[in-house]
């Protein structure tokens, strides 16, 4: 869920996409407007367009509430990993960690930022930890100096890298839509005369001679 809020101008952006039908609600002075009569909404863009002169001169405040489907992703996940680890002795150390994370989408059609990926992560690790009685008889050697707690010396160390990649289901080198216009539906009122205007002579032909160039 999501809200914005508008003092001035025509059209809002909503910064969210994919956002489904019907679930914008504007609001102005705690009045619930209606769609294609008071403000029209581009769902694809994330957009709220304000329609009605009368709202726009009258300066009222103009609340959006909506609901965002763009965090959401119909797609299976699955995450396996282990860790490793050895015990030379008391103070040797060593362990490996290796993680596998992969989505599966339902189709091969994959719109631009919902990608699923298939990403590899790998590490190591390693630990050293010793009393060193010589250390503390060099220290207690150097001049104005005198250790009374014995000295260790210890090392601790990790390395991890990812591999990235996708599912084989959107091809070797991944594939995704910039944009699909299968089921776009534009929310267009042809009833609401207001949102009209007059269009240009088309240019090129015949049949209209008032667009003939002079």
């Amino acid at each position: 869920m999501g809200s914005y809020k508008s003092s001035s101008g025509s059209e809002i952006s909503l910064n969210a996409q994919n956002i489904p039908q019907g679930s914008v609600i504007v609001t102005s002075g705690g009045i619930k407007l209606v769609e294609n009569v008071d403000y029209t909404v581009d769902y694809s863009f994330g957009t709220v367009k304000i329609i009605n002169q009368g709202l726009l001169s009258s300066g009222s405040p103009i609340q959006v509430s909506l609901e965002s489907q763009s965090l959401f992703n119909l797609q299976t996940k699955t995450l396996m990993g282990t860790h490793l680890n050895y015990q030379f002795n008391e103070d040797f150390n060593i362990g490996g960690t290796i993680m596998h994370l992969r989505e599966q989408p339902l189709t091969q059609k994959v719109s631009v930022g919902d990608e699923p990926i298939a990403n590899t992560i790998y590490g190591f690790n390693t630990s050293y930890f010793s009393e060193s009685q010589w250390l503390t008889n060099a220290l207690n050697a150097l001049p104005l100096l005198q250790v009374k707690e014995p000295s260790s010396i210890s090392f601790e160390g990790e390395f991890a890298q990812l591999i990235p990649g996708h599912p084989n289901i959107i091809e070797d080198e991944g594939e995704s839509y910039i944009d699909d216009f299968e089921g776009t539906k534009i929310s267009i009122d042809m009833r609401n005369w207001t949102a009209w205007s007059l269009a240009s002579t088309p240019q090129g032909q015949d049949m209209f001679p008032d667009a003939v160039d002079k």
